[in-house]
C-alpha cells in the first residue's frame, strides 16, 4: 500500500516514556497513524492482537519480552494478515539487526530516529515485508533442514529457508526464481543474488554428501533426477513450500 493511498495504521512499542515523544513525532511526520503505545512486550502482543495495525515501530530492547519474542508472539495471532515491523536499535546491534530481519523485521532504524530515514523505509514497503504468519516462518524451515543433514554454519541454509517461506506465500515465484524470488532474499540478506544462488547450491551439495539418507528420501522420493542425486534448488524451494502449505512441515 503505497503511502500517499492511506496513512498506514501504527502502534508504537516504546522503552524510554522520556524519549518517547521525538519518536512520536518522527511517526507523524512520516505519515503515519498512530493507533496506540505501549511500553513493553506482552502489551504490544496485545495491542497488535486488539487493533490488527498494519504496521509496528518499536524499540529492539523492551522490558519483559523484546522485540524479538515479541514478533514470534504475534506471528501466533490469527490475524487476518501480518503488520509490517520496524525495529529502532541504538548502535553496535548487529547480532540483533541480523535475528530481527531472519524474523521479518522490514527495517532497522538507528536511534535518535531519523524522519527522513523513516519515511524512505515506510514508503518502499511491499507485501513481501510483512511479518510471516508463524507457520510459513523460517524457524520451522529451517528445522526441516537440519533434519535433512543441512548444517546451520553455511548461509545457503537459512537462504533456502527464507526462499521456501516466501514461495509458500506465492506460489508464483515458482516461475521466476533468478528474476524475483532470489533477489527478494538477497535483499533480506544484504547481499547479491548470485551469493545466494551459489550458497543454497553448496549447502545441498554439503547436505546431499551426508548420512541424512532415509529423511531425504522420505520427503523427496523418486522425485530427484537419478542422474544428479540431488535436488536442485528450486526443487528443494518448491518441495518445502509445498510441505508448509499444507501444513505437513
Amino acid at each position: 500500500m503505497p503511502m500517499n493511498d492511506a496513512p498506514r495504521r501504527t502502534i508504537l512499542a516504546l522503552s524510554d516514556k522520556l524519549a518517547a515523544s521525538a519518536v512520536i513525532d518522527a511517526a507523524q511526520s512520516a505519515g503515519l497513524l498512530i493507533e496506540g503505545i505501549c511500553w513493553d512486550g506482552p502489551d504490544l502482543v496485545q495491542m497488535a492482537a486488539q487493533t490488527m495495525p498494519d504496521m509496528i515501530l518499536a524499540d529492539m530492547v523492551l522490558p519483559r519480552w523484546d522485540a524479538l519474542e515479541a514478533m514470534r508472539r504475534i506471528g501466533l495471532l490469527p490475524l487476518f494478515s501480518m503488520p509490517y515491523v520496524v525495529l529502532l536499535t541504538p548502535a553496535n546491534m548487529e547480532v540483533f539487526e541480523r535475528q530481527a530481519f531472519q524474523r521479518g523485521a522490514c527495517g532497522v532504524l538507528r536511534k535518535p530516529l531519523n524522519v527522513n530515514a523513516l519515511t524512505d523505509l515506510t514508503g518502499g514497503l511491499t507485501v513481501k515485508n510483512r511479518l510471516p504468519r508463524s507457520d510459513l516462518t523460517e524457524d520451522r524451515m529451517l528445522t526441516c533442514l537440519w533434519s535433512l543433514g543441512f548444517s546451520a554454519k553455511l548461509p545457503g541454509t537459512s537462504y533456502l529457508a527464507a526462499a521456501a517461506m516466501l514461495m509458500a506465500l506465492d506460489a508464483k515465484l515458482m516461475r521466476s526464481l533468478t528474476g524475483e524470488l532470489y533477489p527478494m532474499v538477497a535483499e533480506r540478506f544484504h547481499v547479491s543474488s548470485l551469493n545466494v544462488e551459489h550458497a543454497m547450491r553448496r549447502a545441498i551439495e554439503s547436505a546431499w554428501s551426508g548420512s541424512a539418507m532415509e529423511r531425504q528420501h522420505a520427503l523427496f522420493g523418486n522425485t530427484i533426477d537419478a542422474r544428479r542425486g540431488k535436488p536442485t534448488a528450486g526443487e528443494m524451494i518448491g518441495r518445502l513450500a509445498e510441505l508448509a502449505r499444507v501444513k505437513e512441515l
